[in-house]
């Protein structure tokens, strides 16, 4: 059909006269936060062919119209919501008519693009919608900032939101003044599914790799997600504290520092542990997973894929354990190696699905050398304490396992090259080894330095005399045979003697976090 002004049809329910007798049309938001006890500005756009006037009317008493199309005030204290009428009218006379509705908030709202700075100075800050750093920007978060992710209300808006990080993010808090991005959820309680907010994401595998990624200091609850990112040249995230949120962190880069962070995960019930895919997971290679404390994930504690610098000093407790579930456990720590190796050493294993797996993604033939020493394992609930799969050689040394299906198992393992099982500790294991190992292991045929029975490899199957309580119930007490039967592989305790097996020496501090 041809329309009164002797064109085409139009595509829809309006017809757009092009003699120009239209209405004009409101672009502004009918939507709108305004922080409690802050300065608050609504200004009115619209398109149309000529000129505009704004109308305002059954406005609040604490907004004023300061200019055409401009109203200002100071929302009060106690503001839920307002709605005022907008009439936007041409030349013609014709009219759009929209009803704003401003809710207020506490802290300054944030939505959208961000770039540049938020200052302390204006902390809180309320998240009420995504938001995310443009491609090519920075965003920078000062120390001390408070961050609110606003549940997403029923009757206004229905979407979780979301932190996109696009561009280069630096979150600067210090061990005095953490940065703080939250639910707004009390802790230990959750939202529906459909509304919690979805932490701090960047999932685009096929995206424009961004340069920095620095979280230093945050702390951070009540997300669905935790903090998810893929695509950045330099990673760091260090000395952050992350609880009550679905995952913790999952982050894809090269060159990645995780360092000094608490991560607990939701466990309101033991076996009501909340999906997630661990702790800490880490994709690229030369990552450094050091120091940190990893409590109550469904899955595993820490993963790393691709070739690794190292993975030391951590402590992991009741990871693996899928749904609360011991016999659908998973590993404590779980690294996969594609071309180099691995070095997993110093760290404390507690109560995990299972214990440390070191397995080539490339098989037999990819010449990735394996190393696991100096690790304390207590209770693995259904897999063995140390796995190995796929190595071209391997080196376990002065590990202590205490309670585990099975101590050490090897598959898929060149037993032409020179394997290494010497000086561990095992203890109340239902297995030590499996048949794929040499000959020897596990039979007591000797002495060791200290006078105990041991295999030839120097590997001692008696109980370690663990503390047992206080502050460090897992470390080796005056009298426990693990002191001074370590492998000379190791270089020797700070009191001289020969290395103690199990990831702290007797009478001496490392840098473990405190249990």
């Amino acid at each position: 059909p041809i329309y009164p002004d002797g064109t085409p049809a139009d595509i829809g329910a309006i017809y757009y006269s092009q003699e120009g007798n239209n209405a004009p049309i409101i672009t502004s938001e009918w939507l709108e936060f305004a922080g409690r006890g802050r300065e608050y500005e609504y200004v009115a756009t619209a398109v149309d062919e000529g000129e505009t006037n704004f109308v305002f009317s059954d406005l609040p008493e604490w907004l004023e119209e300061i200019d055409p199309g401009v109203v200002s005030g100071v929302t009060p204290e106690d503001c839920d919501s307002v709605t005022f009428i907008l009439t936007c009218e041409n030349e013609q006379e014709n009219q759009d008519i929209t009803l704003v509705d401003v809710i207020g908030v506490d802290g300054k709202p944030l939505r959208w693009a961000l770039t540049g700075v938020l200052p302390f100075e204006d902390s809180p800050y309320a998240i009420v919608d995504d938001v995310y750093i443009p491609t090519d920007s920075t965003l920078t978060i000062e120390a001390g900032c408070d961050i609110d992710n606003l549940t997403p209300r029923e009757d206004q808006y229905k979407n979780a939101h979301k932190f996109l990080p696009d561009g280069n993010l630096k979150i600067l808090g210090t061990p005095d003044n953490m940065v703080s991005i939250h639910s707004d959820y009390p802790i230990g309680e959750e939202a529906p599914n459909d509304y919690q907010w979805q932490g701090i994401r960047r999932n685009y595998e096929n995206s424009t790799p961004v340069d920095t990624l620095i979280i230093r200091y945050l702390d951070m609850y009540g997300s669905n997600n935790g903090i998810s990112l893929s695509r950045f040249r330099h990673s760091e995230i260090v000395g952050c504290n992350l609880h009550d949120n679905g995952n913790g962190i999952t982050i894809r880069s090269d060159y990645a520092r995780v360092d000094s962070n608490t991560i607990v995960g939701r466990d309101y019930e033991f076996e009501r542990i909340i999906h997630g895919s661990g702790g800490i997971s880490v994709n690229g290679i030369n990552a450094s997973i050091r120091r940190n404390k990893i409590i109550s994930h469904n899955q595993t504690g820490i993963s790393c894929t691709s070739d690794i610098q190292e993975i030391s000093y951590n402590y992991i407790e009741r990871c693996g354990l899928s749904r609360g579930n011991p016999d659908n456990g998973r590993d404590g720590i779980n690294c996969q190696p594609d071309s180099i190796g691995g070095i997993v050493h110093h760290n404390l294993l507690v109560n995990n699905g299972a214990g440390i797996s070191l397995a080539s993604g490339n098989g037999q033939d990819s010449h990735v050398k394996g190393k696991i020493y100096s690790n304390t394992i207590i209770r693995c609930w259904n897999e063995s304490a140390i796995r190995l799969s796929g190595m071209d050689t391997a080196e376990v040394y002065n590990n202590l396992v205490y309670n585990a299906p099975q101590a050490v198992h090897f598959s898929n393992v060149d037993f032409s090259a020179p394997q290494s099982i010497n000086n561990n500790l095992f203890f109340s294991c239902d297995e030590d080894f499996d048949y794929y190992l040499i000959p020897g292991y596990g039979v007591d045929t000797t002495l060791n330095h200290n006078g105990d029975q041991c295999d030839s490899f120097g590997n001692i199957f008696i109980d370690p005399e663990l503390i047992g309580f206080g502050h460090d119930p897992y470390g080796l007490r005056q009298d426990s045979p693990a002191i001074n039967a370590g492998s000379g592989v190791v270089d020797e305790d700070a009191d001289g003697t020969i290395s103690d097996i199990g990831y702290r020496p007797f009478g001496h501090n490392n840098p473990i976090p405190e249990i």
